[in-house]
């Protein structure tokens, strides 16, 4: 991912519960939200930089971090409505 997926309020909107930041190598760190239903858990993981710049970013559905093509906000829409 080049860059976040959804802005933490939109995290917030959808229901996801902000599980904190942590650090990382050299200065680096990550913050990381969770979204839970019916048995079912999307993670979703953003690394910046020391300067607070955007790194990377990846998303786990139920311990299992989701490849392939770049996810949109529609994409973790559909998965919440189909959990």
């Amino acid at each position: 991912m080049k860059k976040p997926i959804l802005e933490q309020s939109e995290l917030e909107e959808l229901g996801f519960n902000f599980l904190g930041r942590n650090p990382l190598d050299n200065g680096d760190f990550f913050r990381w939200w969770s979204f839970r239903k019916n048995d079912s858990e999307i993670h979703i993981t953003y690394e910046f930089n020391k300067k607070n710049e955007f790194i990377s970013g990846y998303v786990d559905f139920n311990c299992e971090k989701l490849k392939g093509r770049l996810l949109t906000k529609k994409d973790i829409q559909l998965l919440i409505e189909i959990m």
